[in-house]
């Protein structure tokens, strides 16, 4: 597949550089920029496609190539332990001495603090048993959360993408297990998440499998305050 998308590329480039020799040696110079914009037109919207389509099989390459990893919580459950409001992590809420040069910085902080709520959230994740898979390691450290009413990944290109995942600020598994390599079965795993104000349930994803639901508490009754840009 890449291959091909490197001819393609090659192909095209030649034929532009091949279009614009030949307008400018046989038409008139109005008619070549007419011509070699008709050209250009046409390959924005064929680049675009080649991209969509080549985003498109790149992810179903990468969605089989994460299946195996995925099986291991297919039809998984949690057990919510504890869901409570928590402060952000004090990094983005320091004042910086270079936050008043550098307003746009000092904009994008506020907005990862103050357009988020944040919790702590307990959970402990059960592989299902009925899945052959579920003897195997997994990786705490790869679970995300989204909304709840988002649909599970089908492209996993596409989805790590995503502007809908919510990615943990921290994890720690309390679970005592030595290794990493060593973690199977039921994990008990504690989060600090931001949460857009909007999102009221999540759901937990591990690569392309998506289970659970956690109800979270309202917003902030008074929201973090940082310094205003």
């Amino acid at each position: 597949m890449c291959g091909r998308i490197f001819l393609l590329l090659v192909f095209a480039l030649g034929a532009f550089v091949g279009v614009t020799v030949a307008a400018f040696v046989y038409l008139e110079w109005w008619q070549a920029i007419l011509a070699i914009a008709a050209v250009l037109a046409i390959l924005f919207v064929g680049g675009k496609f080649l991209l969509k389509t080549a985003i498109a099989a790149w992810g179903e390459e990468l969605t089989k190539m994460t299946a195996g990893q995925s099986l291991v919580l297919r039809n998984a459950t949690i057990q919510v332990h504890k869901v409570q409001r928590a402060d952000p992590p004090r990094e983005l809420t320091e004042e910086d001495e270079f936050d008043d040069d550098d307003p746009e910085a000092l904009a994008e902080r506020n907005e990862e603090v103050l357009g988020k709520t944040w919790y702590k959230i307990e959970m402990t994740v059960f592989p299902n048993p009925d899945i052959e898979e579920s003897v195997n390691p997994w990786m705490p450290e790869s679970l995300v959360f989204v909304p709840f009413d988002r649909e599970p990944p089908k492209n996993m290109l596409a989805d790590a993408i995503d502007d809908a995942l919510i990615h943990p600020d921290r994890m720690k598994v309390i679970s005592d297990v030595p290794a990493e390599d060593e973690r199977t079965g039921p994990q008990r795993i504690l989060f600090l998440v931001g949460v857009a104000n909007e999102v009221h349930d999540l759901a937990v994803r591990y690569f392309s499998e998506q289970f659970g639901r956690i109800r979270l508490p309202g917003p902030f009754d008074e929201a973090p305050r940082i310094r205003e840009s």
